[in-house]
Formats: structure tokens, sequence, C-alpha cells
């Protein structure tokens, strides 16, 4: 238990160290599965009020193990799907080495997170899960977890319209953007869907578009999508700089990337290169990036790179 606080004799007297201090007990135990331990911290003080002695009192409950998680009020989604979306799982006879099966309360905190997100991305934006609302049942050291859930109600596409500052057509522009009416109005989908503009734009250079867009309250929970494109200045490459290449020679990556200056600043190619230098399993990391130059139409390619280890010795 000491080696899981960060208080330490010598160090000056903290209230806010001590309440830490408290909460990590509090998680360890959570680890352990004593979901009741309750951890209160004493001081008194000695020897003219200069020290003070730091007392821990801990009720550390029973142990439990999660038996079942259920869920209430649930028709867009299976159960089977929202428990695949939970980190906290049930326990099982492989519980002892997987670490499942242990109630933690900030795990189930996200994981509440992760299902609200679930649904919002399925149109469903009026959805509600509350934590003071979950359930919990306890058994002879098992526990059960019910969540109940408001799904709210569906929320679709009414209409598409795409307004931009070039000559392309509305219409080959909305194709782009792989949404259609009637689907789900979901966040992830319409972010997507920016995305996928911003590739367009990119492969030509325009590297800049500006893609904004506007959700609209329609009727019958509905709404109208209402994208903005600004295209901006077409971009060249200016120089190539590569940070971080210890082992590697420049000309190996300058290979990979296959830009040279003056090129038009593909966001396609930006992106293949990248993935083609973390493919050759000399790097750990890798990042290609454009910066902006003094040139409106000319922008420097970075590549900084982290080399992985070039040699290993195992014994056995």
């Amino acid at each position: 238990l000491l080696s899981e606080i960060k208080s330490r004799v010598n160090q000056s007297y903290n209230d806010a160290k001590l309440y830490n201090d408290c909460e990590l007990l509090k998680k360890f135990y959570e680890s352990k599965g004593y979901c009741d331990a309750s951890i209160k911290c004493v001081s008194s003080t000695f020897d003219g009020n200069q020290f003070c002695n730091i007392q821990f009192l801990i009720k550390e409950g029973l142990p439990y193990h999660l038996q079942a998680i259920n869920f209430q009020g649930i028709h867009a989604c299976t159960e089977q799907e929202l428990r695949d979306l939970m980190k906290t799982k049930p326990w099982d006879w492989l519980s002892w080495l997987t670490k499942t099966g242990i109630y933690r309360k900030d795990q189930i905190q996200r994981d509440l997170d992760s299902i609200v997100e679930y649904y919002q991305n399925k149109g469903y934006l009026d959805v509600d899960v509350q934590w003071q609302n979950v359930l919990l049942e306890k058994g002879t050291r098992k526990l059960r977890i019910t969540i109940p859930i408001y799904e709210g109600e569906l929320y679709t596409i009414r209409n598409i319209t795409l307004s931009s500052d070039d000559q392309l057509s509305p219409s080959l522009l909305i194709q782009k953007l792989n949404l259609k009416t009637g689907d789900p109005c979901s966040p992830e989908a319409i972010e997507t869907a920016c995305e996928n503009l911003r590739d367009f734009y990119g492969r030509y250079g325009y590297i800049d578009a500006n893609i904004q867009v506007k959700r609209l309250w329609a009727d019958q929970h509905k709404f109208d999508l209402q994208f903005t494109v600004q295209r901006g200045i077409q971009s060249r490459v200016n120089s190539i700089y590569i940070t971080g290449n210890i082992n590697t020679q420049s000309r190996v990556i300058l290979r990979e990337t296959n830009f040279a200056p003056g090129d038009i600043l593909d966001l396609t190619r930006i992106k293949k290169a990248q993935q083609r230098l973390s493919n050759t399993g000399f790097f750990k990391s890798v990042s290609v990036t454009p910066e902006d130059t003094n040139l409106s139409d000319k922008k420097n390619l970075k590549i900084n790179v982290e080399e992985e280890k070039t040699g290993s010795i195992f014994f056995s």
C-alpha cells in the first residue's frame, strides 16, 4: 500500500496530496475487486506542531466478481453490441490472466461515454446514459450491473446542399461526401464526409481547402446539411526537410516519399508516403507535414522520423 501513495516521510504536509493518496488507494482496492473499500486519512501533530503522523483508516469490505452486465430501454442496439463496446467485462475462467471481471468505477464511466458516442453516430442524438442511474446488485461476492439507456428518436438527413468557390458541379462534390438523404444524422459520418472533400481537393494541391458544414433543423427529427467549400490556393513543394534520421540515409527516405521541389503538394501522396515510410520497419514513428513559407503558393515538406533500434542481443 505504501508503494501506491505519493506521500513520503520527511516531506512537507500537503492536504491535496493526502486526498490524492486516498483516491489512489481506492483505485488500487477497486483493481483487486474491493469496490466497497472506504479510505480515510487522519493526521496528528507532535513536537510543537512541527511534525505530524499520518494514518490511513481502511475498511476493505468484500471482493466482488462482476457476474453480468445488463441494459434497460434498448431497441436500436443489441446487448451484445453494447457489451462489445465496453472494456469492462464479466468474470470468466480466464479472468485471472486477462484481469477482467473487476468493477472499476472510472472504467465504467469511460464505457458509458463510449456507448453515448456509439448511439450518436447511429443518429440517436438525444441518447442519455447517466452514471447515477446505473444499478449495482450485490450478491454473495458477485456483482451485477444494470445500465438504463434512454435512446431518444432517430435523426436523419432530409436534404444535402453544397456551395463552393470553384467551377466544379455541386452534384459531383456531393457524390464525394458518401452521404445521402435518409441516412442517420451521424456526427462521425459528417466529419468523414468533410474529410473526403479535403482529400478530393488535396489531391490537386489545395491542401488548405476550408470545409464547413451547418446542420439545420428541418422537421420530424430531420436535418438539412449545408456544406460550404473555400478552395484556397494550389500549393507546390518548395523544399524538403528531413529530421530525426541518424542511421538511415536521407536519400532512402526521399526515395520512399517520391516528392521533389516544384511538385504539386498532393495530400493523397503525402498520406501514402507516410504509410510507405512506416511500412519499411525502420522507424517507430513517421510524420510528413506541409509547412507555410513566405510564398503563398509554396510550402515546405517536413519529414520527421524516429528510428527503431538497429540491433538487439538476446540471452536464453
